[in-house]
């Protein structure tokens, strides 16, 4: 769900998530909404990818 953060945390907090695609870009733009929040949520790294640009895409499932 791309620009959301609203429904994605309402649906790892429900145990609803059976994957979850992060693109990390090599950029900080300072203050903004975190994903995770305190609440844990045990994930294993399925796969992980780094593009010529930087940026990472990282796949993560449930552990």
């Amino acid at each position: 769900m791309s620009g959301s953060i609203t429904i994605p945390r309402a649906l790892l907090r429900a145990g609803l998530v059976d994957d979850l695609h992060l693109l990390v870009h090599p950029i900080t733009l300072g203050t903004g909404q975190r994903l995770f929040t305190s609440d844990r949520i045990p994930l294993t790294l399925a796969a992980s990818a780094t593009f010529s640009t930087g940026v990472v895409h990282l796949h993560y499932q449930p552990a």
